[in-house]
């Protein structure tokens, strides 16, 4: 861990480095895919590119950005108060950074990974962050958050690994907390649950039992703890998600929910929310059955809970950011943006709050004001890409003259 340094939030420089001030961002790395609801009700947090990025959902000029790394967030987590935001990226210089939300502060630069990070996660509690490096790195690394130190560093298990959750204290024999922490983590057609003693630094895995006769090998894509921390809910590939018995650290049922597998889940007390890669969103109820459904445009890579579980935000691998009501599933878009790199900017002729951008996912966008997309043109999204490309300039130059002739929006 490298001593705090000061984290640039968006402000002009001066001397030899001179910057230009970040005055608004519009953009949600559909890399990336996590995003998530502050507590304060009023906030989320998303990963823009190198950047995260603070937003408003009622005011979309007040935002905020954390600026450390020096390539594209790979990994995005909030701590349980909202008092701590830790991020990832792959590359060179492999960081996890963690912030603090108030304060807008870099807090610690943990540079101990290789290559990439792959996932993390904060403890329940909030002292503790696991950070999981990728496949070449093959470290699992605890650190402590009252000073940024190392607790405990182990190897892959399982290898590659995948996803992390924490999952309060190790229960005694009476099912009371004692004072080692629990976690879980999966990848590779495995689930391996950990007992951490943060005194001694002591971290052993134990595997869960998948296998049985009858059952279908799976791949996992994602983990959450029950509330009573007695079940985990893990997401596959498949399509399905299991329930594990931490108990008996046993597989017991599996669920069907939607197609081309899932993504994102979440667990409440009345029972579960699914995102799908085939762009539904799901709720289950405590038997686990389905009571509701909604689709929405392209793979739910992310959800994330409102303080009060009213509602759910959930973010699409194509760029879409929704808001969802609980009850009743009903959508209400956020915001939409490219799922690639922008590779070319246009303004309209004479008006310099219409401009036009054409992403490497075969789009356009038509933005007013850099604040709203007024319509989308997809170029044969599934051709070649450099045909798609071509075609996509070529109709650029005529959809800037249509756009400069077009009325300007109503707002």
């Amino acid at each position: 861990m490298e001593a705090p340094d000061s984290a640039d939030m968006g402000g002009g420089g001066s001397g030899e480095n001179p910057m230009i001030e970040l005055e608004h961002a519009v953009g949600f790395s559909a890399s990336c895919g996590e995003i998530c609801y502050h507590p304060n009700g009023k906030k989320y947090i998303c990963a823009a590119g190198a950047s995260l990025v603070v937003c408003d959902f009622a005011d979309p000029h007040d935002q905020v950005f954390f600026r450390g790394h020096d390539g594209p967030v790979t990994c995005l987590a909030l701590s349980n108060s909202g008092r701590f935001v830790a991020s990832g990226q792959h590359g060179e210089n492999a960081d996890a950074i963690v912030w603090d939300y108030e304060s807008k502060r870099l807090l610690y630069r943990m540079s101990e990974h290789d290559h990439g990070i792959q996932c993390l996660a904060f403890s329940d509690d909030e002292l503790l962050l696991c950070t999981v490096g990728v496949v070449d790195d093959n470290k699992i690394l605890i650190w402590d958050l009252s000073n940024g130190f190392i607790v405990t560093m182990v190897s892959h298990n399982p290898t590659p690994c995948t996803c992390v959750t924490w999952g309060g204290m190790i229960k005694d024999i009476k099912r009371r907390d004692t004072a080692n922490y629990q976690l879980c983590t999966s990848g590779n057609q495995r689930i391996v649950l950990w007992n951490l003693d943060p005194r001694t630094g002591e971290m052993v895995g134990e595997r869960v039992i998948t296998e049985g006769r009858g059952t279908m090998v799976r791949d996992f894509t994602g983990l959450a703890f029950s509330d009573d921390k007695e079940t985990i809910y893990c997401a596959t590939t498949s399509g399905d998600f299991a329930l594990v018995n931490v108990k008996r650290r046993q597989l017991n049922t599996v669920v069907p929910a939607c197609r081309l597998g899932i993504l994102s889940l979440l667990c409440w007390p009345e029972g579960l929310v699914v995102g799908g890669g085939d762009g539904t969103v799901t709720t289950f109820d405590a038997n686990m059955n389905d009571t509701c459904q909604v689709q929405l445009s392209g793979p739910v890579a992310s959800l994330s809970f409102s303080p009060d579980k009213v509602e759910v935000i959930a973010g699409t691998s194509t760029g879409f950011v929704y808001r969802l009501r609980m009850d009743n599933l009903q959508s209400l878009l956020v915001c939409e943006n490219h799922a690639a790199a922008v590779k070319r900017i246009s303004f309209a002729p004479d008006a310099s709050d219409r401009f036009a951008t054409l992403s490497s996912d075969c789009t356009i966008r038509v933005w007013y004001d850099g604040l709203g997309s007024g319509s989308e043109v997809n170029p044969h999204p599934h051709s070649h890409p450099v045909l798609a490309l071509t075609l996509a300039l070529a109709l650029a130059l005529t959809y800037i003259h249509i756009l400069h002739h077009a009325p300007t929006p109503t707002p």
